[in-house]
């Protein structure tokens, strides 16, 4: 849990004053240090290879060489990897700016310390849900068992073609995503659709998340779990950047197809083996705690039945 009081004064306390009562970050060092120390490891490892990987230490080794230095044999497949290539690497290192290490480590730890809890959090409201609409549990269990092999193992291209399980995983980013706001400032003037009102070059815009997920304008009956809006069939109705669980557009979330591939995994091998119910205990909506930018259940209770 973030202590609270150290995000605030991070945010508000001159750096003099910071120094002066040895605030430095809301975690604790050893933790930076081992993390940190650990993604050394790695980078000194990955150093001399030829790396055409796509997660987000490939890319940003990448983009440590900077734009015209001699890059690896880059010749790597997949639409997510060519997507990847055209946003983080074209796009953000285009001004011929070169990454270092301490920036990369920084990067590094956000995306460990982010994974760590959203994913979980995204689980425990997925099974959540599946408890409280069983009749989405059993469609997407029935998915499930028709893509696994007799071992119960599933490959990575079964894994990606699986369109319940991927709009039951949207629909709860979207209904019980945290309070998420995107920052962005215009590079060029620009008027606000028709609404009369022109952003200047400069001015900071934040995207309340959140707001936009729940709302009913863009998702109808936004309040309720409706993992169908997210099939193949109804997906044309979801208007572009009105779903952005992981941001969109080049500043894309670099870790979003780990992030993925995780949480897809994590409930084809659990819903394979267990069956989930609501319980007498369970709180309808869930309770919440208190934090000011992660969603997490405080507690939740429900029936976990081993399947046949």
């Amino acid at each position: 849990v973030l202590p609270v009081w150290k995000l605030l004064a991070l945010q508000v306390l001159p750096e003099r004053v910071l120094n002066a009562i040895g605030l430095k970050s809301i975690f604790n060092e050893k933790t930076i240090d081992n993390i940190c120390h650990n993604l050394k490891g790695v980078l000194k490892a990955r150093e001399h290879l030829v790396d055409n990987s796509t997660d987000f230490l490939g890319v940003f080794m990448r983009s440590k060489l900077g734009p015209n230095e001699p890059q690896p044999n880059d010749d790597i497949d997949g639409e997510y990897s060519l997507e990847m290539k055209e946003k983080t690497f074209d796009n953000n290192m285009s001004d011929n700016k070169k990454l270092t290490e301490e920036e990369i480590l920084a990067q590094g730890f956000f995306i460990y310390f982010t994974a760590f809890d959203q994913i979980s959090n995204v689980l425990s409201f997925c099974v959540y849900e599946l408890a409280l609409n069983p009749d989405v549990q059993h469609r997407l269990y029935e998915e499930i068992v028709a893509a696994v092999d007799a071992d119960g193992e599933i490959g990575y291209d079964e894994l990606c073609r699986l369109p319940l399980l991927d709009a039951v995983i949207s629909e709860t980013q979207r209904l019980h995503g945290g309070p998420v706001k995107y920052r962005r400032i215009p590079g060029r003037e620009f008027p606000l659709g028709d609404t009369g009102i022109v952003v200047p070059k400069g001015q900071p815009i934040e995207i309340l998340v959140y707001a936009i997920h729940h709302s009913e304008e863009y998702f109808p009956n936004a309040h309720q779990f409706i993992p169908d809006r997210f099939l193949p069939k109804n997906r044309h109705n979801i208007k572009p950047y009105t779903f952005m669980p992981f941001s969109a557009g080049p500043r894309v979330c670099v870790g979003m197809a780990f992030a993925l591939m995780e949480l897809k995994l994590a409930l084809v091998h659990v819903l394979r083996r267990f069956r989930f119910a609501v319980h007498k205990d369970t709180k309808v909506p869930p309770i919440i705690k208190t934090h000011p930018v992660m969603k997490a259940p405080k507690t939740m209770y429900l029936s976990v039945e081993a399947r046949d």
